[in-house]
């Protein structure tokens, strides 16, 4: 469990602005609370919405490889996931097989 890492980076390096969740997708409501339970330690802390979805919405949205529509977004701030190779990890060509 990560808690004691959120602790460590909520409470000994200054203000922290955002914490970007990237957390599994089996994640428990359980665990996603302990981390959430941190946030207090800051309470100024920005957070995405990918803690635990649906239950942990976050203060902003982060659709995965695409431009939403305005209608998907119901007025939530948000910005885009998105990879611009095709992939998450490395690649030393492009789409296109140039390099």
């Amino acid at each position: 469990m990560a808690a004691p890492q959120v602790r460590e980076l909520l409470t000994n390096y200054g203000d922290v602005a955002v914490i970007w969740w990237d957390t599994p997708t089996n994640m428990t409501d359980e665990a996603a609370k302990k981390l959430q339970a941190e946030l207090a330690l800051q309470p100024n802390v920005i957070t995405n919405d990918r803690l635990k979805r649906p239950n942990f919405p976050g203060d902003y949205k982060t659709p995965e490889q695409k431009i939403p529509n305005l209608s998907e977004l119901d007025g939530t701030d948000w910005e885009t996931c998105m990879t611009m190779n095709g992939t998450w990890g490395y690649k030393a060509t492009t789409t296109s097989g140039s390099r």
